[in-house]
């Protein structure tokens, strides 16, 4: 879902479409579009961090294939 930052640059949010790509591909997309956010790859094993929200951030959760299983999300 784009948005638009305070300098009126469109920016993403999320990226459905990351979902089912590998972690690589997907970390190089969000990075393309938003080259100040910090990305981290996370095994989708259940568990949520429980640190608070980061607009600073976008967490890439895959599988044991290395494959996205959910939207990635700035927060």
């Amino acid at each position: 879902m784009p948005i638009r930052d305070t300098f009126g640059v469109q920016v993403n949010r999320e990226w459905m479409e990351l979902v089912g790509k590998t972690a690589e591909e997907a970390k190089a997309v969000v990075e393309k579009g938003n080259p100040d956010i910090r990305v981290e790859i996370l095994p989708d094993d259940g568990t949520l961090p429980s640190d608070a929200m980061d607009e600073d951030r976008v967490r890439i959760y895959v599988n044991g294939a290395g494959k996205v299983t959910r939207v990635p999300t700035i927060g």
